[in-house]
């Protein structure tokens, strides 16, 4: 069995697959899903592949907001917010947008405090080229969306450092 996480790159993916395995298990991008499935399939090896996904999060009027609060800022920015399984946005009744908009920012201050890139608990993205997907994302993210709580001006390519941001 082996097991390939999604930040090598394809050079290494091809060299590693022309041996034959039982099993291959891969999570990242379709993309690089695609190059782990055409080299699997040369010696019919099983594969699993978890490409990533879009995560909702469905906040509905009875839920407990400072809970669902807690929980989608742990959920999506624990490592940093790189794990397949993120949230990736939020759903929630219009009658309790703006409680919920206001526990996620008192989150954010109580995970990261009121300087996050000063925070112990915040690491980094993992290479350059997401970084600058990420910046490109939040430099257009799109009509009608707006800065609810984050500084751009705080987020540092060459650091590879995204502020957390609503």
């Amino acid at each position: 069995v082996v097991c390939i996480g999604c930040s090598g790159n394809p050079e290494v993916y091809n060299e590693l697959l022309k041996n034959k395995f039982d099993l291959i298990i891969f999570t990242g991008s379709a993309d690089k899903g695609k190059i782990i499935a055409k080299a699997a399939a040369e010696h019919l090896t099983p594969t699993i592949l978890e490409l990533g996904g879009q995560n909702p999060v469905i906040v509905d009027k009875t839920a407990n907001l400072n809970t669902a609060a807690h929980n989608i800022i742990f959920g999506r920015l624990a490592i940093n917010g790189q794990a397949c399984i993120a949230p990736e946005y939020i759903m929630c009744d219009k009658t309790i947008y703006d409680k919920l908009i206001s526990e996620l920012q008192k989150r954010f201050v109580e995970f990261y405090g009121q300087n996050p890139e000063t925070s112990e608990n915040l690491g980094k993205i993992v290479n350059t080229s997401h970084t600058e997907r990420i910046l490109k994302l939040i430099n257009n993210p799109g009509n009608g969306a707006k800065l609810l709580h984050g500084d751009i001006a705080k987020c540092n390519k060459e650091q590879r450092f995204i502020t957390p941001m609503l």
